[in-house]
Parts: C-alpha cells; structure tokens; sequence
C-alpha cells in the first residue's frame, strides 16, 4: 500500500511538471535586459560579422550562414568607413546589410548549425527612409510577431526571441519597406537542453532513488 502510493505520488510530480513547462509559443523581445533575464544567466555565443566578404546571397559564418530571401542585390560587408551607410557598430567594427535601391523590403533568413533556443540581433539603421514599414521577426516553428512598425529608425533597436521548451534553426526578418537598404550587428544565439527532456531526466533519478528506498 505505501509502495503504491509513493510511486503514484511520483508519477503524478513528474507529470504535472511536465504540463507546467509546456510552452505554445516563443517570447518576443525590444529590450536587452528582459532578454538577458531569461537567459538567466547563460553565456550566449555572439557573431559580429568581423571577416570581410564579397557581397553574395548567401554568407556563411562559424555557426550560422545567412540568406537573402528579397529585396536588394546581396548581404553586403559593411566597416564603418564603407558606403553601408556608416552606422555604428555595436559590437566589433563591421555590420552586414541589404542595399536595396528598388525599395522593395528586405528579407534575411538566419540559419543555424544546430537547433537553438534564443535568439537576437541589433538593427543598427537604415539608410534613407522609404516610409511606413513593418519589421516581422519569425522562426521555422511557426512563431511571429511584428517588432515596431513606422520609418525605420536611426538609432540602434534591438530584436530578439526565445522558446526553452522548442528548439529551432531558422530565423527570418522581413522589413516590408526599408528605403535603400538596412545594417545588422551583433547576433547572440543560445542553446540549452530542451526542458522536457531535463525533466524526464530529473524523473529517472528521482524513481531510482524511490526504487532503492522501497528495496530497503
């Protein structure tokens, strides 16, 4: 009797655990500090875009490589002394962009060597403004959320999104409308194990150790 209640009285601890930590949808950010705040203090790996490159539509870096999907003619290497639009870095002394002279939007796709769980960029300007604009920040698990609308601005905005219970490796940005182009800096990314899976290797322990107390 009092083995059978222990186990059910587990049972119902990890299930229950497991219900609380599912999670619907990803969290979106525009400040930093909220973001670093649910990292929780885990160091995130950053790209700066340091290594010059040729302008191409695909750029490969150490743990992500990014694709223009629209709007301009390549992802361009951007120092500050370039005709990017001379934007200040925010990390480094290089920023990528899109130079689009069309001002038919800009899209750029992030994708990562291995799935992740946090993500952010800094959006450091644009260069002229086209107008009304949506800046559309999305993952490949179906998650979106337009992150400002209005000109786009000229000082620094930062983006971001996390999900500690579905790993992703896909992240679009889609500006509907960014006059000539528009420069990035800065991507952190994180990866953790999923909650789930920690969870469930919490359980296994935990029935160990009740298994071993029932022995004795």
């Amino acid at each position: 009797m009092y083995k059978s209640l222990l186990l059910s009285s587990v049972y119902t601890c990890i299930f229950t655990l497991a219900a609380s930590t599912t999670s619907t949808a990803a969290i979106f950010y525009t400040d930093e500090a909220s973001f670093n705040a649910a990292l929780g203090g885990i160091n995130a790996n950053i790209e700066s875009f340091e290594t010059p490159f040729t302008t191409a539509t695909t750029v490969n870096f150490s743990t992500l490589s990014v694709t223009q999907l629209g709007g301009g003619s390549g992802i361009v290497s951007c120092p500050t002394s370039s005709l990017c639009g001379g934007a200040l870095p925010t990390d480094g002394s290089n920023t990528i962009g899109i130079v689009d002279n069309n001002f038919n939007g800009n899209q750029l796709s992030f994708d990562f060597s291995s799935p992740i769980n946090a993500f952010s960029i800094d959006v450091v300007a644009a260069l002229d403004f086209g107008g009304f604009s949506q800046f559309i920040l999305s993952n490949d698990n179906g998650d979106s959320q337009t992150m400002f609308t209005g000109p786009i601005p000229t000082e620094t905005r930062f983006v971001g999104l996390s999900d500690f219970t579905r790993s992703f490796s896909n992240v679009t940005i889609n500006s509907t409308l960014t006059g000539d182009g528009i420069q990035f800096d800065r991507v952190q990314h994180v990866s953790v194990v999923p909650i789930p899976a920690a969870l469930w290797l919490f359980g296994s322990g935990l029935l160990g150790l009740v298994g071993m107390a029932i022995r004795k």
